[in-house]
């Protein structure tokens, strides 16, 4: 985290002064910080939640298909439909996160901006300023609802495939203990890995979610931190040494 924001702080701190003039200082700060923050939540996802599933979603399928190929096979529909909902939903929800990353900087930008100037707001321009930060919050929302309805789509969607699922495997199962094709031992162990892989589906849908907002808050953050410096010293520039100081003045 702390390593990435420090790293970013570096380069943006050479910038030239038009840079820093030309932009909100919160806005500024708050995509230095941020890009630590992605950074850091994204690889935590990567090594501790989707390595994981994916080990036991391997299992699964294995011990499964061990009591019988035909559950197996239902069980890879699933994690396909699965593949496809996340194929369908993610990338949208990357390019939200990245338009609502951009519209919560400016609004950062805007208070820390009135915050730094409030002497001067009081004594001129109380209430602009309240419309203006007020535009700010209303262009974050409208960034934010459509975000959100993503979300909430995701959800439903992953929701009504697991019930689904659990009631055609559940149910197919049950077919194949009357008929005798396993025991009551394997309808239940079955079951129970099949709930278990409800939920870590769930969780895994939602890491992926968090990842692909990550992305979308460091493509956001890297639009400003990866600019080339503006000013940078001529490739023979020598180390400025100073032996004495004077003010001159001249025509005044």
């Amino acid at each position: 985290y702390n390593l990435v924001r420090w790293q970013a702080h570096c380069h943006v701190s050479r910038q030239s002064y038009d840079f820093f003039q030309n932009d909100f200082a919160g806005r500024i700060a708050t995509k230095v910080w941020q890009a630590g923050q992605a950074t850091g939540d994204l690889m935590q996802s990567f090594i501790e939640v989707v390595w994981f599933m994916v080990v036991y979603t391997v299992t699964t399928l294995v011990l499964v298909a061990g009591l019988d190929l035909r559950l197996a096979v239902l069980v890879v529909i699933w994690i396909t439909a699965f593949g496809w909902l996340a194929r369908r939903y993610l990338p949208a929800i990357r390019k939200h996160a990245e338009q609502t990353a951009e519209a919560g900087s400016m609004i950062t930008g805007r208070i820390v901006d009135s915050y730094s100037n409030v002497q001067t707001l009081k004594l001129f321009s109380a209430d602009g300023d309240d419309r203006y930060i007020r535009s700010g919050f209303d262009i974050y929302l409208d960034a934010l609802r459509p975000f959100t309805r993503r979300l909430t789509g995701v959800r439903m969607a992953l929701t009504t495939l697991s019930g689904i699922m659990i009631t055609a495997i559940a149910c197919f199962a049950v077919y194949l203990w009357i008929e005798g094709s396993i025991t009551v031992g394997a309808v239940a162990f079955t079951l129970s890995l099949v709930l278990r892989l409800n939920m870590l589906l769930g969780r895994l849908m939602m890491q992926l979610n968090s990842i692909l907002r990550n992305l979308g808050v460091l493509e956001n953050s890297k639009a400003l931190i990866s600019q080339p410096l503006g000013l940078t010293d001529a490739p023979d520039a020598k180390k400025l040494v100073v032996t004495g100081g004077r003010i001159e003045v001249n025509n005044v």
